[in-house]
């Protein structure tokens, strides 16, 4: 007669789970049409700061999507790398919070692969992947994106290290975090900065770019006490400890502070870094910089190349 296959418990809950997956797979994709759908309804008559941020959401998703697919292809159960995909979430918001500073994409995949377990899962791209799918949540539900860029080589580098740069062997990426959400509520986003920080930030990194991206340590203490920000002055009244303040400024990676290529007189500069470069692009700081020039009723014509003079002359 037919042989009649008893199936094991191991089995049963091995095809109860599949199913699980199967369904929660299914509810997922469900609901991502249900969301392409609202976006689409949402953008027809929004602002185009508004529009912009619905592109960002669905390029985002898009990657997410083609990750998670793959993840899926992975030994792995949706429970295990969604709680991945939460643990890089988790790292990086407390690290942004705590020091601002950039996150280096090794750093990330430490977090993915640290239970040994999944060491073989890594040269199948497993940290790539989750890192992925955490952008998307990251954008999805706290409007922040988790931007890659490249880090910033202080001009003075080793001879090797220039070597490297000009080949293309010592490029590193990192991970920065911005607000994506639209002007009007960025105050209610996680990395929401007090005013005051960002305006000494703003101002210095100006400086630094209309000294042609360098500026001696010297000369941006001049040009502050000009605005009244004296040297040695911890108890400003809007910045308060100011040259506190420029330190945490390098430590976050917005400026690159390096000792200045003659090494005479132990004198340093400082350069513009990843920070400042994402945030600060040249075309904003050029509206607004001659935005003020208009308002005090000076011409904007060489307003660059005035200040590398009046440094030179200095």
């Amino acid at each position: 007669g037919r042989r009649i296959v008893i199936p094991t418990m191991a089995t049963r809950r091995r095809t109860r789970r599949d199913s699980d997956e199967d369904r929660n797979r299914a509810k997922r994709r469900r609901k991502e049409k249900e969301v392409e759908a609202e976006e689409v309804e949402e953008a027809e008559d929004l602002p185009a700061e508004d529009e912009t941020l619905v592109e960002l959401r669905r390029t985002y998703r898009r990657a997410a999507q083609n990750a998670e697919t793959k993840l899926e292809g992975l030994d792995l159960s949706e429970e295990v790398w969604m709680e991945l995909v939460s643990r890089v979430v988790r790292h990086v918001i407390f690290k942004s919070q705590r020091s601002g500073a950039p996150i280096t994409r090794p750093e990330l995949s430490q977090v993915v692969l640290e239970d040994s377990r999944l060491k073989e899962l890594g040269r199948k791209g497993l940290a790539a992947l989750v890192i992925t799918v955490a952008q998307h949540k990251l954008l999805d539900a706290f409007g922040l994106e988790m931007r890659e860029v490249s880090r910033v080589r202080p001009r003075h580098a080793a001879n090797a290290d220039r070597k490297k740069a000009l080949t293309g062997d010592a490029e590193v990426k990192v991970f920065i975090l911005r607000s994506a959400l639209p002007t009007q509520l960025r105050r209610y986003s996680q990395l929401s900065r007090d005013n005051s920080s960002r305006a000494l930030a703003f101002v210095v990194t100006t400086l630094v770019k209309l000294a042609g991206d360098s500026l001696g340590e010297d000369a941006l203490w001049k040009y502050l006490g000009e605005v009244g920000i004296r040297k040695g002055a911890r108890d400003h009244p809007v910045f308060g400890d100011v040259e506190d303040e420029l330190k945490k400024l390098v430590r976050q990676r917005y400026l690159i502070k390096e000792k200045c290529a003659q090494g005479l007189g132990g004198d340093y500069e400082y350069q513009l870094a990843e920070n400042a470069v994402d945030e600060f692009p040249r075309e904003k700081m050029d509206a607004h910089f001659k935005d003020l020039l208009k308002r005090a009723g000076i011409s904007s014509g060489d307003s660059e190349g005035d200040v590398e003079e009046k440094e030179s002359k200095e």
